[in-house]
């Protein structure tokens, strides 16, 4: 007659810790560290990602805002529109010939309207200090002399050589373009003499919608603003937040401000 001594475990009972031990504990702990990594994993992959969004994003909108500054460079040294503009801001405009100054302002009209045929659409003034005005667009949507008129006008004065002066997120003025793009974002340099002295300006502007709608393109959700060197927010895919402080500070990768180009 076989007796089991009370207090010790059945032959069953050590089977099943011993299935416990070498069987489900095993596989908890490989389960449980699988599910580690992949988190680990998906979580490096989703930063990846994302950097290559912003990656993308930061090359779409400096290619954008050099466009601008390219049409400035190219005003600023075309001889034939320098000397044109200096002509006409000096009153020194002689030709008699009404067909022949209508001809010379039909071929600055249609330089201007050539710089912005292709690529994102940019609206092209150029302000002459005696009042005259040439632009890419009717005047009637909008007069141009109406931007000396600005706050931020005066700072455009001190710029010097290929300084542009970058202006902040503002209402779009443009008539036709204000029910569709509520707000613009324009450059200004300024056209000199010889002696330095300012005959003219010129300023380029595009549709804030340009830049986020890149925005929403390329990032698939994430929260993506422009923002300027005292982080304000110039343009997001929420136009409430423009004009407003960016709530977080600016880090290396998180914000880019607005470059000096």
């Amino acid at each position: 007659m076989l007796f089991r001594i009370k207090g010790f475990p059945s032959i069953r009972h050590k089977l099943f810790l011993t299935a416990i031990l070498c069987i489900l504990l095993p596989s908890a702990i490989t389960l449980l560290t699988y599910n580690s990594l992949t988190q680990e994993a998906v979580k490096r992959q989703a930063i990846s990602n994302a950097q290559d969004s912003l990656q993308l994003v930061h090359g779409s909108v400096t290619n954008l805002l050099k466009s601008m500054l390219n049409i400035a460079n190219y005003m600023q040294v075309n001889s034939d529109m320098n000397a044109y503009f200096k002509i006409i801001a000096s009153g020194n405009d002689t030709s008699s010939d009404p067909y022949t100054k209508f001809m010379n302002e039909t071929r600055i009209l249609q330089q201007l309207e050539s710089l912005t045929v292709i690529g994102d659409k940019s609206y092209v003034a150029v302000l002459l200090a005696n009042g005259k005005s040439f632009t890419n667009y009717s005047t009637s949507d909008y007069n141009p002399l109406q931007l000396m008129q600005e706050p931020w006008f005066d700072n455009v004065n001190s710029l010097r050589g290929f300084q542009s002066y970058w202006v902040a997120t503002t209402p779009t003025v443009i008539s036709f373009e204000k029910i569709n793009n509520p707000y613009q974002i324009s450059v200004v340099r300024t056209l000199r003499l010889d002696n330095k002295h300012i005959y003219g300006y010129i300023v380029i502007t595009v549709m804030e919608n340009q830049i986020n709608h890149i925005f929403n393109r390329l990032t698939a959700g994430q929260d993506v603003v422009l923002v300027d060197a005292d982080g304000n927010i110039l343009s997001s895919s929420d136009s409430s937040r423009i004009g407003h402080k960016l709530e977080y500070p600016l880090q290396g990768g998180m914000a880019n401000p607005m470059p000096a180009l």
